[in-house]
Formats: C-alpha cells, structure tokens, sequence
C-alpha cells in the first residue's frame, strides 16, 4: 500500500491513500496540491541519485534519511546516514562475499522515506504488501519491498509488533495499542483493556494471539475483541508463532511456552541467562532466537543463541557464534535471522542447524524480517531497511510431476532443477520400495514391487547449501497393455456362430467396427461374411450366407451373396456398411437387417477390368475399383477408399458421389496443395479425427496422408522409401521420433482414441504403430516377427501376422483384425482417469481498471493438457493463455478480446474426458469515483497540481479530468485549462478566466481513464470537492 499528500494553500496538511496493485494496468496519483500564484505550497518529492562512477565503483544514495551503500569491488561496504544536505560516514564494514547466484548473498538498502530518528521494530508481509512498525507510531508499507511510504495512523504510541493474520493486519505496541486493517493503509484502533506493551502476534485455529509484558497473552477471534488469558509465567513475552496446531511464545529468561488454543499455557523451558526475541515455524521446526545475558544482566553481544524443536516441547541449542539475534522468520525454503552485534547482522540456514553469515554489522540493529515476492526484508534502527537481492535466480525443482509406473517393470524419471549454485545433490523420502534416486543426476529409477500412490518428498540442495523441498505423486499400477485373443484361434474356417467368439473360426478378417451398442463387427473375408461378437462374447453371422457372388438386395442380409468384405462402418443411423470389395460395391444393412447397394454398379470395363466414372451422379450408377475401406465425417458423408483408381470418393446424404482425394493416377505428389490433385498409390484404411481431418493409409506409398477440412493434403506418418508400384519397399524405423520420418511398410487400417492419438495397422512390419498428438510414433503392439505368441504379456512382446484392421471399444481398448492368424486380438488398456478442473467458472470486467487474468487449477490425473479451445478456435499458449505447474492463467487481454456475454473455453487432455471453464464476460465501463476530503480555498485564481506516479499520456486527458459545479459531475465549468507539465508527471488544473466564483463549491473529477504511458490507469476514478472562501 502506498499513500501520498494533498497540502492544501494554507500549508495545512493531511493524508490521501491510494491504493497500489501489481499489474501494468494501475499507476497512483502521488499527489493533488492547490497553489496561488506566489506560492507553491507542495511536499518535495523524495529523490533518489544514482551516481556515475568508475565501471568498478557503484553507489546508490537517497535524499530521505535512509541507509546508503558504497562499494569499490563489491567486498567493502560504507554505511551513510544523510539528513539531505551532507553525508556522514558511520563505519566501514566488510561483505562476507559469496559466489554464484545466491538470493540471499546479497543485502541492499531500502528507501523509507523515514528519518534516522526513527526505529523500525518489526515488519511483516501480506495482501501482496509489506507492513514495518516502529517508534512513535510509524508504520510505513511497500508494494515490493524497495521502495517505501508512510501509511501511519497518526498515533503516538511506540509500535513493536506486527502481523499478516486471517487477511488482517494486525499491529501491537505500547499501551496495550492494537491496530487491524484489511489493506495496510487504513487502520483502526481495537480496545485491549490493558495499559502494558505488546510485543508480538500470530494467528492460528481461528484464533488471534498477542503477547507481551509480564507474561501478558491476549486472544481474540476476529482481532476486534480481545480477552486477557492467563499465561503463568510473569517474565515479559515477546514473540508468539503458530505451526503444527500450536502456539509457540517466547520471551525473557529462556521462557518458552506452548499452547493449543492461545488460552492454556504450559511452560516447556526456562533459561535463566537466555533472552528469546523472535520465533518461527517452517520446514516442520520451530526455531526461536535471542542471545546470552550474563548474570548482572550485561548482554555479552557475541554470542547468539538459536534453539529449534520439532514439536515445541523439546528444544535443542544450535547456536552459531556471533551477533546477538531479534527476530526469524522462514521463507523461500531458509530461515533468516538478524540482529546486531560486532560482525554480522543477518544470518541465514536452509536446515536450521547450518548457519551462514550474510550481513556486514549496519550501524543500527535489526529487529525484524519478513519474507514475500521472493525477497527479504530485514528493518531496524534509524530508520534502517534492507532487502535481499531478488533479482538472483532462486533455487527451484522444476519438473512438474513423476511418471506413472508399472509393478514389476524398469522404471526411470528425472527430476531438474535450475536456479541456486550448482552442482545440485538430491535427496527423496517415501519412495516406493525397490525405487532410489540418484544423488547426482536426480534421476529416480529401479524396479517397483507394490500398487499404489505414494507421495515422495524430495529435496535438492545447491553448493551454497540452499536447499528446496517438493512433494510428488508417485502412481505405480499393474501394466494393462496386455494382449489376449477374443476371436478365432489361428486356423482358418467357419464356425462357432452362437458360441463364444474366442472358440470360433475365422477366415482372413479384415475391417473392424463398433456400433453405438458396443457390439463389434468383423469383416470375414474369407468366408464372405461380416461376423458380430456381443458384449458377452458371443458371435453370430449378421450379413452373407457365405458364398461368392452378388445378390440379395432388398432381402435379409444374411442371406445375401457377398464376395470379399474387406471394410464395415457404420453411420450415426445405426446403419452398417460394408466394402465388397469384388463386386466393387458398397453395401448397406439397416437396423432391421436389410441389405441394398448403396454405391458401385459392379461393372469392370476394358482389358485391364478398369473401371473409374460416374462423378456428380447418383452413387449407384458410379464405377468403384476395389473399394477397400469406408468410412463417415461427422455430417454424415460417406467416403470410400476406391483403391485401384487411387482415390477417395464422397457421397454425400444425397447420395451424389464425387472424388475427395486423389487424381486417379498411382504415385506420390500434392502434399501442400488440394487433395483432388494429389496422387495415392493403392489407398485402403479411413478415418476421422475429432476435427474433421480425414486420414488415409496411403498403403503402397507407405505412408499416411491427411485432407483436412479445407480439402488440403499433407502426410503424418511415414517416409515412404521410394515408393515401389506394389508397395515393395517398405521399412520399419522410426521409433520415438516424428512420424513423419519413420517407415512403415504397407499400413492398413487407422483409427483414433479420445485424447487425438492415432493407431495405425503396420501390416507388413506386424505391429500396430502409434502416432501421439505431438506427432511421435511408437510402437504399441507386436514385437515384429510373424506368428501368434504372447497372450497375456505385454503387447510389444508379443507376435502378429500381418494385421489390416483397427477399432477402439468405448473403454479405449484396442481391437485388431489379424489377417493371417485369422484372430482377432485385443490390448487392454489403462483405465482412463479424468483430469478435473477448478473453479470451474470465472468472471471478467472488460473495464479497463478491473480487468483480471482468471486463473483454474487442474488435477491432471497422470495425464496431459493438450489444448485449450473457444469453440472450433485453440488458444495460443504463451499468449492467450499460460501453464504455471497445475495452474492455467487465461490472460486478460484475450479476455477483453471477447464479446460480453458467456464464454466456454474446453480443456483438452490427453487422456479422459475434457473439461470446460465457463467465464462470464462484462462490461462495467460506468465509472465508479472514490470520493477524496472536501477543502476549502481562498484564492479565486488559485489552480491544482496533479502529481502522478507514471509519465502521464497526453491524449488520455481529453474530458478525463474536469470541474464541476454539481457532485454527479452532469454540470461541468467549460472555461478551464488541463496543462501536462514537461516531465509529464503533473498536470495542472488552471480556473475559468473569471476565477472561482466567492463561496462557490465544485468538484475536480480525475477519471480512471487517464492513463500512463504504458498503458496503465488508475483504480478509480477520483472525486473531490472544493469550496472558494474570501
């Protein structure tokens, strides 16, 4: 929080406060000043120099009072107080220099704007403010612990304790003085009933707690009313903390007490010669500091004393030598301790029991630290205020998330860190049994033994011994890509109709497909059939009577001729349909069982019984040349891969047929341009992804090609080799890389699974490929060589014999049509576990001052974000929206992009269903004014001063600041002058011509509109009333 002054023309003062928020849309007014003519009767503004000096000389000096530093090498320090006339030199004090990139390293002074006569008691952190506390009632916030402003509530009372509990801040001092506010710049007396000082507060079980002298304890449960409690112990308290569902407050002679509740005290230790001043909770310790007090009560400053204990009640001496220490605190993943004493000030410890020294001795102690926006802040006497360097690199555990494992399979995942000094050492607790992680690399591996989710606490620790904690999720299940056989058992033939599929006979099966049921459909080639296998696992003969020919249309299915079925699909109708593919037709049976033709006249013509016509007609009058596949768009099209004319065809609902893909002519060419120019060499399996995209294996050519909804065609799988007329040449490589470099040799059937990623039937290399939705392939069945093994092992150990046909049942388990082991085998796959979101809604003001990135937390669930879309339209990450760990921020200025109204954004994922976060857009562009105190003038020529934290834009000021004669701002003085000043922080407000009219009343309006030069607006608009007295 940050305010500023209004000093009215008669000199007389009082306080404005404006409140400050991070984000490049807000800048402050710094101050509105009215003045005559002769005199200008304005606060000086703090200055702050920055001196030029040699390349190895820095310096760094400020005009209000506060500690400077001088450097010629970056070892010697001098310390300055400066009254803004003269400087003075204090001390000369040497820099324990540490290398590397260290946050804490490093310690530079703050401007306060304080005089040296003040001393900073106590700081704390909060509501993205820093609060300190000192004599006389100061009290003085920061936005980002650097730059610093007075916000005091105009008491007198010395003020030595300060905290950011339950959203409040909570400020304790002399007199039993108690002060709360909720945003660090207005703030409120609270009545303690006591007379006696407070020293120290801390929140914890819905209950607020202050202690202080003679073993004084007050409680409350909203900070408003407080109730004296009993502590038993008569020694003065002076910090309290709360960690582990315990209070924790130390003080005078050693004391430590604890208590549950903040009522019931009991004391855990008592060291005569012991003073404790700070204590704190982190890392699962509490640590307290104080020093060593001889037995007349002289205080021997060389020897600090620092106690720690895990559960509050046993307490052990870790003490480092040196300065005796006032305060502790705990963030960033160390403890900091300051103080005062011969040699240093600060002293810092990832573990609490290793101690660095980071502080030159300042001239004034340290009596209080805080830490937020990853930096530290230590305040202390004459005004004193330092910050730790937060511009270094802070020490981090980057990876996300662990890799899910398999019981009983190798298992690897590395952990990376960045940031600190390295080399790096790691550490990890709660690991599954027969896992370790590697102390060098980071890297956890070995072979899991049991189920189950652990949560893994790992640590790694930099050469400067920072160190950082991180727990993470470790998931190990039993492998489900397991393969097993449900249809046929490696001999050709028929039968089994009836009976269970797994003891049936089939002869060459090629397409597969699934009904809205869940009811899977086999194309028996060979026995000129197409098979049904039911959720129980039991087949029957749907369609063909099992010989060659071509007949029965019209009639029941089953008793039709059929030659060859190669393809079946079905549409959103419940229809099926099937690519008969010697009778170079496609046939359709309905709900009912009947069969008709719905494509194809049958008829070859010329010497190489070719046939290729009918384009723009009825489907049934067209010429098809071994139609191999089909397959339907989301429209209801119908495609067919009309394999020996090198091309896809369409037929629309209508039943009109046309060419999709391909000119015709065998060969490789077109990717980049339209589909309907491009050549395909023997086309045989389609699909379609989600998005419309319709993908072909292009079999010959040993590749996959993809037409997307534009009619545009490119290749997603496969090099090709040279591709041989017969498709002679194919390979097999690729593995782990992009799809578009492996081999594949003679693909067939393709589909897809929910989450995008694309399975194709590798025939000649008898393995199923698998091509992600980044576009890396691996394998995902059949280790290569020809033949039936491997039932009940993992599907990559297991062997194939050339599969052509690929489904996915509702549960995303793999069906394969393998052709010459005339079987059908299935993959079971992993159970897919939603990802979730949370909130699952969110709101947004297109008002400029109000606008707010909004922000949903997702539990991914061992899976993967994908995308996120706005209907047909994916979000650019980096720019509409980011990826912070599990937190997703959609960006206000795509957000103000979109219309008013409700907006769905749909997280995709990569495995699971998606979610959906639905934001509620408006647009309160009706101006909201903050009213400022009335005042009253005497000048009737007298003009206003506005003073600006930012370079002002000129163009925002048009109508944006004003004088009114009404409070509504409806009757506005129109002979006024708005003049930006030359270093455009100021604009003045120059009176009519005439002068204010003598007892006039008006009001000066400060729209939020008026903007800085980067864009910035205030958080209100500003409204304030004057009155004109002769």
């Amino acid at each position: 929080m940050e305010f500023y002054w209004i000093i009215d023309s008669e000199g007389v003062s009082f306080r404005l406060n404006g409140k400050i928020r991070k984000g490049k849309r807000e800048m402050d007014i710094k101050r509105v000043c009215f003045q005559n003519r002769r005199l200008n009767i304005c606060s000086i503004l703090v200055m702050v120099f920055l001196l030029t000096l040699p390349s190895n000389i820095w310096a760094a000096a400020t005009g209000d009072g506060s500690t400077a530093a001088v450097s010629s090498d970056g070892s010697l320090f001098s310390g300055f107080i400066t009254d803004g006339v003269g400087f003075s030199e204090l001390s000369n004090i040497r820099m324990v220099r540490t290398a590397g990139t260290d946050p804490l390293a490093t310690w530079e002074p703050c401007n306060s704007s304080q005089s040296r006569d003040i001393d900073f008691n106590a700081v704390a952190y909060g509501n993205d403010t820093f609060i300190a506390v000192g004599k006389s009632g100061t009290i003085v916030s920061s936005s980002n612990g650097m730059n610093w402003c007075s916000v005091g509530p105009g008491i007198a009372m010395d003020l030595y304790g300060v905290g950011y509990c339950n959203n409040t801040f909570v400020v304790v001092g002399d007199g039993g003085t108690i002060l709360t506010s909720v945003d660090g710049v207005s703030w409120t007396s609270r009545t303690s009933g006591i007379v006696s000082k407070l020293y120290g507060v801390a929140y914890g079980n819905n209950t607020f707690v202050a202690v202080g002298d003679a073993g004084m304890v007050l409680t409350s449960p909203d900070g408003v009313y407080w109730t004296n409690r009993t502590s038993g112990t008569s020694q003065n308290l002076t910090a309290v903390t709360k960690g582990k569902d315990l209070f924790v407050a130390v003080g005078d002679s050693g004391k430590i007490l604890t208590s549950p509740d903040g009522i019931i005290w009991t004391e855990r230790t008592t060291m005569t010669n012991n003073i404790f001043y700070g204590v704190t909770y982190g890392n699962n310790i509490f640590m307290a500091v104080g020093y060593y007090q001889d037995p007349d009560g002289v205080a021997i400053i060389q020897i600090a004393k620092i106690f720690s204990s895990t559960d509050g009640v046993i307490w052990k001496d870790c003490s480092a030598e040196g300065c005796w220490l006032e305060d502790i605190t705990y963030g960033n993943n160390n403890f900091v301790a300051v103080g005062s004493g011969n040699t240093q000030t600060i002293v810092t410890s990832a573990d609490g029991l290793n101690w660095t020294e980071r502080m030159p001795r300042a001239n004034y102690s340290l009596s209080g630290v805080a830490c937020g926006h990853n930096t530290f802040v230590a305040v202390g006497g004459g005004g004193t205020i330092f910050h730790s360097n937060r511009d270094a690199t802070l020490l981090a555990i980057t990876t996300g998330s662990l890799t899910a494992g398999f019981i009983g399979e190798h298992y690897s995942s590395s952990l990376l860190a960045s940031g600190g000094t390295a080399p790096y050492t790691w550490r990890a607790t709660g690991l599954p049994e027969g896992l370790s992680i590697d102390s060098q690399t980071g890297v956890i591996s070995g072979t899991p033994a049991g189920i189950g989710t652990s949560n893994a606490n790992v640590t790694v620790t930099d050469s400067l011994g920072m160190a950082v904690t991180q727990t993470f999720r470790l998931t190990l299940t039993q492998n489900t890509g397991i393969i097993s056989t449900v249809a046929g058992n490696g001999t050709a033939g028929y039968s089994g109709d009836g009976g269970l599929a797994a003891s049936a006979l089939l002869n060459y099966p090629h397409g597969l497909a699934f009904d809205g049921n869940g009811n899977l459909y086999i194309a028996d080639a060979s026995n000129r059939r197409v098979r049904k296998i039911d959720s129980a696992g039991i087949i029957t003969t749907v369609a063909g009577n099992g010989t060659s020919g071509y007949s029965g249309d019209g009639g029941s299915a089953i008793a039709a001729k059929i030659t060859c079925p190669y393809g079946v699909a079905f549409d959103s109708n419940g229809n099926m349909y099937i690519a008969d593919i010697f009778n170079h037709r496609i046939r359709k049976v309905d709900p009912a069982g009947i069969i008709s033709t719905v494509a194809g006249n049958g008829v070859l013509t010329g010497s190489y019984k070719s046939g290729y016509s009918g384009d723009g007609g009825s489907a049934t009058s067209a010429q098809l040349n071994y139609p191999y596949g089909v397959a339907f768009d989301a429209s209801g099209n119908m495609y067919i891969a009309d394999s020996n004319n090198h091309c896809i065809r369409k037929v629309d609902t209508l039943g009109i047929i046309s060419t999709a893909a391909g000119n015709g002519t065998y060969g490789y060419s077109g990717d980049g341009g339209p589909a309907t120019s491009a050549q395909l060499n023997n086309p045989n399996g389609l699909s379609f992804d989600n998005r419309g995209n319709m993908y072909i294996a292009d079999t010959y050519n040993h590749r996959i090609r993809m037409v997307d909804p534009n009619g545009v065609i490119s290749t997603v799988a496969g090099n090709g080799n040279s591709g041989d007329r017969y498709g002679n040449d194919g390979g097999y490589s690729g593995d782990g890389g992009l799809a578009t470099s492996a081999q594949l040799n003679n693909p067939n059937g393709i589909t897809f699974d929910s989450s995008g990623n694309m399975y194709i039937a590798d025939s000649n290399n008898n393995c199923i490929r698998k091509v992600d939705h980044s576009g890396m392939i691996s394998t995902f069945a059949g280790n290569g060589t020809s033949g039936h093994f491997g039932d009940g092992g993992p599907a990559t150990s297991a062997q194939l014999r050339n599969p052509v046909g690929v489904a996915l049942d509702n549960s995303g388990n793999l069906f394969i049509a393998d052709y010459f082991d005339h079987s059908i085998r299935k993959v079971v796959l992993a159970a897919q576990q939603n990802s979730t979101i949370s909130p699952t809604t969110g709101n947004f003001d297109k008002r400029i001052s109000a606008q707010a990135d909004v922000s949903t937390t997702m539990t991914l669930n061992g899976n993967e974000l994908l995308r996120i879309t706005n209907g047909e339209t994916a979000l650019i990450q980096g720019k509409d929206y980011n990826v912070n760990g599990n937190t997703v921020t959609i960006q206000k200025d795509y957000l103000a992009s979109l219309t008013v109204g409700t907006t769905t954004l749909t997280f995709v994922f990569s495995s699971g269903a998606s979610q959906v976060l639905t934001i509620t857009i408006t647009d309160g562009t009706t101006e909201t004014w903050t009213n400022w105190t009335a005042t009253t003038q005497k000048g009737s020529h007298d003009f206003w001063t506005i003073a600006f934290s930012k370079e002002v834009d000129p163009r925002s000021l048009d109508n944006n600041i004003y004088v009114t004669t009404d409070e509504a701002g409806s009757n506005k003085v129109d002979d006024i002058s708005v003049i930006l000043e030359g270093n455009l922080c100021q604009v003045k407000v120059m009176p009519p011509s005439n002068g204010w009219q003598p007892e006039g009343s008006y009001y000066l309006f400060i729209s939020s509109k008026v903007k800085s030069q980067g864009g910035q607006e205030l958080l209100s608009g500003i409204r304030m009333m004057f009155t004109i007295t002769m």
